[in-house]
């Protein structure tokens, strides 16, 4: 069954060593339920590392996108909040989500 994971922190710093084991998700449903889906974005590296680990997506997966954004914590400062916001931005417009 493929699954996503999400996390909850233990604690109010940014740092990702304070979330919780995370819970799968059902993402092979939330695609089947959303056949006009064609991106998943994630965000951070590490959401898309976990990803690729659970889900072994079969046809429907040749069909997604999928793209890194980068993490929106302040923690994350090696790009600046307006590089961030721009990336995000342009995935959005990319997707369809939001029309310029």
């Amino acid at each position: 069954h493929n699954k996503f994971r999400t996390g909850k922190r233990k604690a109010t710093t940014s740092d990702d060593t304070t979330f919780e084991p995370p819970k799968p998700n059902d993402i092979q449903s939330l695609i089947q339920k959303y056949q006009s889906l064609s991106t998943i974005c994630f965000i951070g590296a590490k959401a898309y590392k976990e990803f690729q680990t659970l889900f072994k997506g079969g046809e429907e997966m040749q069909t997604l996108e999928l793209c890194v954004l980068p993490s929106s914590s302040p923690a994350n400062c090696r790009i600046s909040l307006d590089e961030k916001v721009k990336q995000w931005q342009d995935a959005i417009l990319k997707a369809g989500v939001l029309l310029e």
